[in-house]
């Protein structure tokens, strides 16, 4: 399955996210109804919409590999919006520590790799300072 805007399940991906923090959001995600997959660097420099995921998460790599996020970000698909604001409601719940770089894929944002996508999320994040 590629990752599309026009999926219909509620999915998370997450980046650089240390291995305890990204099995404590599977768990919530599981809890939640929720796909979650984390993506390694070595798929950062594929469009975001051509990420495939599936039951082992994503398969096929750029042959680059560049070096993991210097921070942690997560990906939303496919939430409506009182589900995004529940999921991130039941993420403070849990007791995760806040990820400052959070997105929607959207379609404007969806030809950018995940490369791009983090960039974009520093420099709003660093204007709103």
């Amino acid at each position: 399955m590629l990752l599309t805007t026009e999926n219909l399940l509620p999915l998370v991906l997450s980046y650089s996210l240390p291995p305890e923090k990204a099995a404590a959001l599977a768990r919530l995600c599981e809890a939640e109804g929720v796909l979650h997959f984390c993506i390694p660097p070595r798929h950062y420099l594929l469009p975001i919409s051509s990420l495939p995921v599936a039951d082992g998460g994503p398969a096929d790599a750029s042959p680059l590999d560049p070096p993991a996020l210097p921070e942690e970000m997560l990906l939303f698909k496919g939430f409506p919006d009182k589900a995004l604001v529940r999921f991130l409601r039941a993420f403070r719940e849990a007791g995760l520590e806040k990820i400052e770089l959070k997105a929607s894929l959207t379609p404007h944002n969806a030809a950018w790799d995940s490369l791009r996508l983090y960039t974009e999320l520093c420099q709003e994040r660093d204007a709103l300072r």
